[in-house]
């Protein structure tokens, strides 16, 4: 259940969805009252817009924090009312500890689902360097916890923004190294395509389809569904 979230997450373009039983995401506790639950650990609620998640958990489970998955359950509520998105089941019992729940639920969750790997509309907040590419987003040096929205609008017109948090301090900023990644399932390469960053148009005309491209997305993810034929440096 832990990796489930930690993992799922992490990598929220790689699954078709997720199902996490008697786990828990990964909590902030103030540190004089380790009782109160202060936020869930970044790069993870916010990657899951277009993964569906079911999470089940029993109210006395003596090994595992039912106050976090209540937590970050509410947290997916926010998340959703601000950026839409975020289908997620919350199915909680009690008087089950720590035992494994009828599968039957949670199975049909599963085969109800199907990996969407190029969504019109991604929120992707980055944790480690390592981590490059999201969906059709590719940034060469990532700013940890920033939060990243890239939206993709009447076909051809893409607009992002991205909000550098530091300090508690939000500010939109212009990343360095940032790229979209585009081929003709997402957009017409035939036609000129519009980019807009915090409001500002950064890239107008058509787009070429390149074979360094491929190679890149290629290696970076070894994915056929992660493979684009066109880049936008912005």
């Amino acid at each position: 259940g832990y990796g489930t979230w930690t993992l799922g997450g992490r990598h929220a373009d790689l699954f078709a969805c997720l199902v996490a039983f008697a786990g828990a995401a990964t909590p902030y506790r103030d540190r004089t009252n380790p009782k109160k639950i202060e936020g869930i650990v970044e790069g993870h609620l916010p990657n899951l817009r277009n993964l569906p998640l079911f999470v089940y958990h029993s109210k006395d489970d003596p090994r595992v924090d039912f106050e976090t998955n209540e937590y970050a359950v509410k947290e997916l509520g926010r998340l959703q009312k601000e950026y839409g998105g975020y289908p997620h089941k919350y199915d909680f019992v009690d008087g089950k500890g720590h035992d494994f729940p009828d599968p039957k639920p949670g199975l049909e969750f599963i085969h109800k689902s199907v990996r969407d790997p190029r969504p019109k509309k991604i929120v992707w907040q980055p944790l480690h360097k390592w981590k490059r590419m999201f969906y059709w987003l590719y940034w060469d040096d990532p700013i940890p916890a920033s939060i990243v929205v890239d939206e993709l609008k009447n076909k051809n017109e893409i607009d992002i923004t991205v909000t550098v948090i530091t300090n508690n301090t939000n500010t939109k900023e212009d990343p360095k190294g940032f790229s979209v990644l585009l081929d003709d399932r997402l957009v017409d390469l035939e036609k000129e395509v519009i980019i807009r960053v915090n409001g500002t148009e950064k890239f107008k005309g058509k787009i070429h389809r390149s074979l360094a491209t491929m190679a890149l997305t290629a290696i970076e993810r070894r994915d056929p569904e992660m493979l684009f034929t066109a880049r936008v440096k912005l």
